[in-house]
């Protein structure tokens, strides 16, 4: 038991499993149990950021039946989401009205950072917009998300449904997330991350955190094994979505920082993919993809830290405390974690959940992210090095 509980896999394990717990109670929204339960996984996490590795080498324990079991497991996935997509073809959630007809209006020629929504929540479920963006059953505001999600959605929509590229997406980054360091530790990862982060609810509702996960594992992949292909994928991660500017200041624990030709390589993908939408009419970008996120209301239904103050009768965060905390908790993790893959997941994994924890909106997908990204720690923490303090205190 001593082992276990010096094991930093066993607290990553339980955060994931806490946090995926939350995301049960009431799909994700605020409640009491819920509240308690991310609490639980913050603590979990922290525990599992002060302890060491492994402790066996759980690559011994990799072998061709146990890849079997998985690849069969994620095609049982495939087979079910494929179902549950035929049998959800039109979900009512206003993100999969969003990125449906974005996609449409793109193919006919339109700028879908020009195009307004109808208010599927007119009524009571209005309070979801700010005000002065709905006018009678109409949303004056276009697609609210980065343009990669656009080209990333149009391989699903010419198949018949976006969310089909969300299905692939999924199932990949379990793949990736076994194959990142074969074994036993990375099987339970992946499996993780198809049982136990609600990824069928995710995928139902056609939530865009699927492009971000996939790439997020596709570079834990490249940081191990083909590191020509970092930069781009990197590129492609931090272009996925808005808040992946969080992700910046985690880069030396990947990189050297002053390699410079790697950053062009970095800002060049994420140019390529974002600049000719962008530009395309980029005063209708700006307010959608960026401003808007900004002009979204406070939701006292969400699964944060922040609605739970404002229900106790605290004054409302203000937008700036969760952006402070996830750059601290950054730079904590950036001065104390050895440059690897494993400490970049990891820091990665802290930083979303702190940023999210505080913040004004926090539902089930934004935390579908942080499962993710505690799978892909636990996946490579065999090769995760130990924090400096704990190394110190070992020495001593």
């Amino acid at each position: 038991m001593r082992q276990l509980l010096r094991d930093r896999t066993t607290w990553l394990t339980l955060a994931a499993l806490a946090l995926g717990g939350a995301l049960h109670v009431r799909d994700g929204l605020y409640s009491p149990f819920a509240i308690a339960l991310l609490a639980a996984a913050m603590v979990f996490m922290w525990v599992g950021f002060t302890r060491s590795g492994p402790p066996i080498d759980s690559a011994d324990l990799k072998g061709r039946r146990l890849r079997l079991c998985v690849n069969f497991l994620i095609l049982l996935f495939l087979i079910a989401g494929a179902l549950m997509l035929r049998s959800n073809s039109s979900p009512f959630m206003d993100v999969f009205v969003f990125q449906r007809d974005a996609c449409s209006s793109l193919l006919n020629g339109v700028n879908p950072y020009t195009i307004t929504y109808p208010n599927i929540y007119a009524g009571p479920g209005s309070f979801v917009y700010d005000p002065a963006l709905v006018r009678g059953d109409r949303l004056l505001f276009g697609f609210p998300y980065m343009p990669l999600t656009l080209w990333f959605d149009l391989v699903g929509f010419v198949l018949g449904d976006y969310r089909i590229a969300n299905l692939i997406a999924i199932a990949l980054a379990a793949t990736w997330i076994a194959g990142a360091r074969p074994s036993i530790l990375s099987a339970l990862a992946a499996l993780l991350l198809l049982g136990a982060s609600r990824s069928f609810f995710i995928l139902r509702n056609g939530w865009t955190e699927p492009l971000t996960v996939v790439l997020l594992a596709a570079t834990l992949v490249a940081a191990a094994r083909t590191k020509r292909a970092l930069p781009y994928l990197l590129g492609l991660l931090l272009a996925s979505k808005q808040y992946m500017i969080l992700a910046m200041p985690l880069l030396p624990l990947l990189v050297d920082w002053r390699d410079w030709r790697f950053h062009v390589k970095v800002i060049a993908t994420a140019a390529i993919v974002t600049l000719p939408l962008a530009l395309w009419n980029f005063r209708a970008f700006w307010n959608n993809a960026v401003l808007l996120q900004f002009r979204q209301p406070f939701r006292d239904d969400a699964l944060s830290f922040a609605a739970l103050l404002a229900r106790l009768g605290f004054p409302r965060l203000h937008t700036i405390v969760p952006l402070l905390f996830a750059l601290i908790v950054a730079s904590v993790c950036v001065k104390r974690l050895p440059r690897s893959p494993h400490s970049f997941v990891l820091a990665f994994a802290l930083t979303f959940l702190t940023f999210f924890a505080l913040n004004k909106q926090a539902f089930a997908n934004y935390y579908f992210l942080v499962i993710a990204a505690l799978c892909c720690a636990i996946s490579t923490a065999a090769d995760g090095g130990t924090p400096r303090r704990a190394a110190s205190e070992a020495d001593s």
